[in-house]
């Protein structure tokens, strides 16, 4: 599988889980608003990809490459240039994964 092939099966798979969530919590959530479902329905993917950022953020300032000899050339400068790509693809997802929500709790009232 490619790397191209990869995204595209993520980005559809991630639609989807935010679709049938909202889907469903709209039809289980009776008391919970529009604005609610739609929120709690886009958070999950966006939340996979924030918590991988803040993991590698961690993983690199405080445990692998505490010290400076270890960075290599610029080695802790490129991993934290990928923790705020992955945090700017987490907001991304969530603005992204407002449209299947909305969807998914017009399509089940």
């Amino acid at each position: 599988m490619l790397d191209s092939e990869f995204l595209i099966l993520a980005f559809v798979v991630n639609v989807l889980v935010t679709f049938v969530s909202a889907f469903a919590a709209t039809r289980n959530r009776q008391e919970w608003s529009a604005r609610r479902v739609i929120l709690v329905a886009s958070l999950p993917g966006p939340m996979l990809l924030a918590t991988a950022a803040i993991i590698l953020f961690i993983r690199v300032q405080w445990l692998e490459f505490a010290n400076p000899e270890a960075c290599g050339f610029d080695m802790c400068g490129f991993a934290i240039v990928g923790v705020v790509m992955g945090l700017l693809a987490a907001v991304i997802c969530f603005i992204v994964n407002l449209l299947p929500a909305l969807l998914g709790g017009r399509l089940a009232k």
